[in-house]
């Protein structure tokens, strides 16, 4: 069963399908689809790494200054280096390669810093996801490594809509994208809702709810 979220921007009314399992995603042949990458399609077998504890770390050093926070994110970078994965639905293993059967083209589109490239791939590919190795034959560079587009905590929608203005061949295509986050999914409404797009966006909360839980309990033990 689909429910539908809808978000309130100035002037308009966006909606985005909320995602609770992926046997529900309407992915056709030929579409292009942009996934988010943590907490979307894999999640660490810790909290420690987990997008929760970033933000806990990160939140915390907002407040403090910059080098901080640029502190976190070296942080968060070391811990990537060996945090283990799993999917976030074991039923991914089986609808990735079906969907790519089908022709559909897989981008990644990460808050990651292409610091992490060659330990994301490894870690998508400890599970049996990959993303095709084609990065020559779209202008992105050097954001784009093997078909993930690495924003470095960037606006994705300004990144994805300028990705896909300088690869008009994709734009023609129907695009999907899917991520844990309410401010990813606006940030793309706000951006592509403004180009003549056909466009569907999935809010897949499942892994982000188990890990704010976790964090609770984390919080709580801690105090």
């Amino acid at each position: 069963m689909r429910f539908f979220a809808l978000f309130f921007l100035i002037g308009s009314v966006f909606s985005a399908q909320v995602l609770d399992k992926y046997i529900d995603i309407d992915i056709r042949e030929g579409d292009v689809v942009f996934w988010d990458i943590d907490h979307t399609l894999i999640e660490p077998l810790t909290y420690e790494g987990s997008e929760p504890w970033f933000q806990s770390l990160y939140g915390a050093a907002m407040t403090i200054n910059e080098e901080a926070k640029s502190y976190v994110i070296q942080l968060y970078n070391h811990f990537q280096l060996k945090t283990e994965v799993r999917l976030t639905e074991p039923s991914l293993k089986d609808f990735w390669p079906a969907w790519k059967r089908k022709g559909v083209l897989m981008f990644g589109l990460t808050s990651r810093s292409t610091t992490l490239a060659d330990r994301t791939h490894t870690q998508l590919q400890s599970v049996g996801l990959d993303f095709d190795k084609t990065t020559h034959q779209y202008c992105a560079q050097p954001i784009l490594v093997d078909n993930i587009l690495f924003t470095a905590g960037g606006h994705k929608g300004k990144v994805l809509k300028d990705f896909l203005k300088e690869n008009p061949d994709l734009s023609k295509k129907r695009i999907i994208f899917v991520d844990d986050s309410i401010k990813n999914i606006q940030a793309v409404e706000s951006e592509l809702s403004q180009l003549d797009f056909d466009v569907e966006i999935y809010h897949y909360e499942q892994s982000a709810h188990r890990y704010h839980k976790i964090s609770q309990l984390h919080h709580s033990h801690h105090h």
